[in-house]
């Protein structure tokens, strides 16, 4: 019965229009159909007897005889005569169908009853029928010793023009129209979701793969810009699922990799319009395209297909030289490279859990964009290097049971799904609610310098940004509810993420530098801010050095970190872009660097 409910609340709109296709032709057909008059009269059989005995005797005997009479109402024996008296020409079948005679049950009454367009031609016929009806009983039943008739038909009721129509009976028929929509509609829809195997909505993409949802991109009118305009519903709906991709690196799950059932799902889009939000809010972003057999990176995003991962796997390329920086504001981009012809075969390789390894050390966030679970298992392979998982539905694009099996293939191969993205979703009312924000977002400023602003305070939020109500903030799928869902969904997970594993490091973390005097000047690096933290080399304390480009006070946002140091910048990076940030959490649950 639940299900039922459920399908009829996703369905109103569908079975509202049935219903209300339903009540036009209902009232159609009443509009065009001929209005009929009926008219009655009747007439009670009278038995003629002498004594008490006589008279019960007489009612039994009237009473068996009473359906015998009304039958005879609607033979040609009765109807002729009357068609004759009126004048009527056509058949006695068709003057038929237009008289009815009954009985009511118990007594000696009989109703005769015609129908006709014409309310004095329906009168007419019912009185003549009842008249001939008196006649013709009184022919066939046998006359008494002094010659009067044993039973007699006797006039009760007179059949007059009646004032309204007995049919159409609007009232009636457009309520049946109705009800007869709502039915064929609720057929019809139920025997779609019988046929249709299709996912075409969020909930049923949660209860397929049983992991929270991170958010729902909604359908776009034609083709979609990769990636979306900064003003646009779809760049709002990714900067809703940047707030949980927030969540997820707040728990130490800065590596995520993308990934659908099967293609066509928008894996690629969901990648760059992901680390676009995320780079936009200031945060270092690296995305990585690990799709080796069919990349699209570079055309989407207008790059040069140069060397890129599969070249920096083989050691042909450093990966500075790889790297592709597209400037402030804006994800460092990794393209595949050449094609290979043992794809998945490189991506097992222990090189490349190195060079994630050295993504995460540099990078804030990193977002590897996989090729689908079902036709390879490319995804599979990439996705135990990673922390986490983010598999893409899309809507109307991918079945029930691909998804189920993509879900099962991944937790067969101990590769944690940490959330799903809902792709090309229906809009509905509340998804609207980003029509009107500002046309572009304006990314976090880089970390000043020291004596400046600490860019740690926080900034208010646009007005326009918070919800009209509190009934609002689930359905928008806001940052605060998302990011719970994600909690939940971490510490139910069986199996915890597996860090990547970073090369060794033979010698011991050196002792922090000592600070540098408040006149040096900031933006001369010292002897330990150049050197190049490569395998065996000494770097400094994480801690110490976040406190040092702090100002010297504690981390900002409270967090402490046992992860290797930082490594050299890339050539494009400034000392500044390569300092750790401290997260500022806005009014929009967002998470802007400063």
């Amino acid at each position: 019965m639940r299900d039922y409910v459920a399908m009829a609340r996703a369905h109103w709109l569908g079975l509202s229009a049935f219903a209300v296709v339903g009540v036009l032709l209902a009232a159609l057909a009443a509009l065009l159909t001929t209005p009929q008059y009926t008219a009655r009269a009747e007439m009670v059989v009278v038995a003629d007897t002498g004594s008490a005995t006589d008279l019960v005797q007489g009612s039994e005997y009237t009473q068996k005889q009473v359906r015998t009479f009304s039958a005879l109402a609607t033979r040609q024996v009765v109807v002729q005569p009357a068609m004759a008296e009126l004048g009527l020409t056509g058949s006695t079948a068709a003057v038929v169908e237009r008289l009815s005679a009954t009985s009511v049950l118990g007594t000696n009454v009989i109703s005769v009853t015609a129908t006709d367009p014409s309310p004095q031609a329906a009168a007419d016929l019912a009185n003549a029928v009842a008249k001939h009806l008196t006649a013709a009983v009184g022919d066939i039943v046998p006359s008494l010793p002094d010659g009067s008739k044993s039973v007699r038909l006797e006039p009760i009721t007179t059949a007059t023009p009646p004032a309204q129509p007995t049919s159409p009976r609007v009232v009636l028929w457009i309520l049946l129209g109705a009800i007869g929509g709502l039915a064929l509609g609720a057929t019809l829809i139920t025997l779609r979701q019988l046929v249709d195997t299709k996912v075409r909505d969020e909930a049923s993409a949660v209860s397929l793969v049983g992991a929270p949802l991170l958010g729902a991109v909604t359908v776009h009118r034609g083709r979609a810009p990769v990636p979306a305009p900064a003003g646009s519903p779809q760049a709002e709906e990714y900067r809703q699922l940047r707030t949980s991709i927030a969540a997820l690196a707040a728990g130490g799950r800065r590596l995520v990799a993308v990934t659908s059932s099967v293609p066509g799902e928008g894996t690629t889009a969901t990648a760059v319009n992901l680390a676009s939000v995320l780079a936009a809010a200031g945060d270092r972003v690296c995305l990585v395209e690990a799709n080796l057999r069919r990349p699209r990176l570079a055309g989407q995003l207008g790059l040069e297909q140069r060397d890129g991962l599969t070249s920096v796997l083989t050691g042909g390329v450093p990966l500075e030289d790889a790297v592709a920086a597209q400037g402030p504001g804006l994800p460092d981009v990794l393209t595949s490279g050449p094609l290979t012809a043992h794809p998945s075969e490189l991506l097992a390789t222990s090189r490349m859990r190195e060079l994630l390894a050295e993504l995460t050390e540099r990078y804030d966030h990193v977002v590897l964009d996989c090729p689908p679970v079902l036709p390879v298992t490319d995804a599979v392979v990439v996705g135990r290097l990673c922390h986490g998982v983010v598999l893409v539905v899309g809507a109307g694009a991918v079945r029930r049971h691909e998804v189920r099996a993509a879900a099962a293939t991944l937790a067969a191969g101990g590769v944690p799904v940490v959330g799903l993205v809902a792709n090309r979703v229906p809009r509905t009312a509340w998804s609207r609610y980003g029509d009107a924000l500002p046309a572009a977002e304006t990314p976090a400023a880089p970390a000043a310098a020291p004596g400046g602003p600490t860019g740690a305070e926080p900034v208010d939020a646009p007005a326009g940004d918070a919800p009209d109500s509190a009934d609002e903030a689930p359905r928008t799928l806001g940052g605060a509810v998302r990011a719970a869902d994600v909690a939940r969904h971490l510490e139910r997970a069986s199996r915890p993420a597996a860090a990547p594993v970073p090369p060794d490091h033979d010698t011991p973390a050196a002792p922090p530098a000592a600070r540098a005097p408040a006149g040096d000047d900031p933006a001369t690096p010292g002897p330990a801010d150049d050197a190049t933290v490569g395998d065996g080399d000494t770097a400094p304390d994480p801690g110490t050095t976040r406190d040092r480009q702090a100002g010297g006070g504690p981390a900002g946002d409270g967090h402490t970190s046992d992860a290797p140091p930082p490594a050299a910048p890339l050539p494009h990076a400034s000392p500044e872009q390569s300092t750790p940030r401290e997260a500022v959490l806005h009014d929009d649950s967002s998470f802007v660097r400063g």
